[in-house]
């Protein structure tokens, strides 16, 4: 019997319980009786597959943001909510803008939404088996969104895994890295003579907060209900004035008055159907944004509803050659998980802690920046941390916020200096560090 892992099908008497052949995951699964709850299914997934090489450098092309899946509609193709221990295999080239060829990785923010249970989202190559890695970590009920960088399975595309309940999936693209430069950056006429290198390096910044409304850094005041905030990023944190195309601004919304969205994009371009964050009344919810740059050197915000502040840190920018840096992917590979003695241990009030990111995980003594999926788990009080290059002083900035309790997770881009550590902070309370490594710069 074949059918897909979100549409299982009716049958069966009340209360009785079934096991039918399974064709995607490969074995056999099981599930409660659909007049009664039924979970999606209990699909065991294959087995964690062996070390795979690192992907060849790559170039980063921004585009505006473009949902190639809504499991709410069928985008994607794709229809429902994913179901407990099941996987979807989405494909990421060949739509959104994406190219059908030659991609070795995506960037896209993933949403969930109406998820039924506490649980989390693996995202990963669809030709590699399922590592100990996580994305997205969520409860009932909540919207929670995160950046993913994503490498390619050879068929093009990704795996998503969700390990309890039921949840809708959701994922925006902003952009890709393959083997060739990308095109000049958005200028103003006279346009600056194209570097012959090409575009799409990345220049990793130590974070640098250039933008807060509580203060009136770089836009005055909260922004409003359907309303944008226009802020200026070139010539700003250390980003240059020109031959800028993106740039990876960790965002953090606080203080919002309702339920909501921000979307940031290009000034020079249409709001898109995206989102980049999304958060309850009260809420503080921080996500990494990798945005394209307008003509002018803006990104606009985007909110949907009520009022809310919002604060940008940057921490790289995507141009020419000079200084840059290329992409490797690698398939996610869990680097810290201090709940199990792996890197340091719970950090703890008001402290920090050298962590070494590199000869791990697949990631060379030689990398120069890394991209890892840092999670944040069991904290005792509200807090936040701040992860930055080791040979730095701790910057003004953070990478996530938290409540106590939270499990959050936010990709987050950080320079590594020539010792291979980087160091972290926390600010209050003690918490539990688990940080998946995607990919390093070199």
């Amino acid at each position: 019997m074949a059918y897909n892992c979100i549409d299982p099908p009716a049958v069966g008497g009340a209360g009785e319980y079934y096991i039918h052949d399974w064709d995607v995951c490969g074995v056999n699964h099981a599930y409660p009786d659909p007049g009664v709850e039924w979970e999606g299914c209990v699909c065991y997934p294959p087995p964690v597959g062996g070390a795979a090489a690192p992907g060849t450098p790559a170039y980063y092309h921004p585009i505006a943001p473009a949902r190639v899946l809504d499991t709410r509609d069928g985008t994607g193709g794709y229809r429902g909510r994913l179901g407990y221990g099941c996987k979807i295999s989405v494909r990421v080239t060949g739509v959104g803008g994406v190219p059908a060829v030659s991609v070795s990785a995506v960037v896209f923010n993933a949403t969930i939404a109406e998820p039924s249970r506490n649980s989390y989202l693996t995202v990963y190559p669809s030709d590699v088996g399922l590592p100990t890695a996580s994305n997205v970590n969520f409860t009932a009920g909540q919207i929670v969104p995160n950046l993913v960088t994503g490498r390619v399975g050879s068929d093009g595309r990704v795996n998503v895994y969700n390990a309890s309940g039921q949840t809708q999936v959701i994922f925006d693209v902003v952009g890709w890295y393959i083997n060739t430069p990308g095109d000049p950056p958005s200028a103003p006429s006279p346009t600056p003579t194209p570097e012959a290198s090409g575009y799409g390096f990345y220049h990793p910044l130590p974070p640098q907060r250039i933008m807060d409304t509580r203060s009136g850094l770089g836009w005055g005041g909260k922004v409003g209900h359907n309303g944008n905030a226009t802020v200026t990023v070139r010539g700003r944190g250390g980003v240059p004035a020109s031959g800028v195309t993106a740039v990876a601004l960790n965002t953090t919304v606080t203080e919002p008055t309702a339920g909501s969205y921000l979307t940031v994009y290009p000034s020079d371009a249409s709001k898109p159907v995206a989102s980049n964050l999304n958060f309850g009344p009260g809420q503080t919810v921080p996500n990494l944004v990798i945005v394209g740059v307008g003509a002018d050197g803006k990104v606009n915000v985007y909110n949907a509803v009520g009022q809310v502040h919002v604060i940008f840190d940057v921490v790289g920018w995507y141009g020419g050659a000079g200084g840059g840096l290329l992409f490797h992917s690698l398939p996610p590979a869990r680097i810290v998980d201090t709940r199990l003695g792996l890197g340091s241990g719970q950090l703890g009030h008001n402290r920090s802690a050298g962590i070494s990111v590199t000869a791990v995980g697949g990631v060379p003594a030689s990398a120069k920046g890394v991209v890892l999926n840092a999670t944040v788990t069991e904290g005792t009080g509200a807090s936040y941390i701040t992860i930055w290059p080791s040979d730095a002083t701790r910057p003004t900035a953070s990478s996530l916020n938290f409540a106590p309790g939270q499990t959050v997770a936010n990709l987050v881009m950080v320079k590594v200096p020539p010792n291979g550590s980087v160091n972290v902070y926390n600010a209050v309370g003690q918490v539990h560090l688990v940080w998946d490594v995607v990919g390093y710069f070199e």
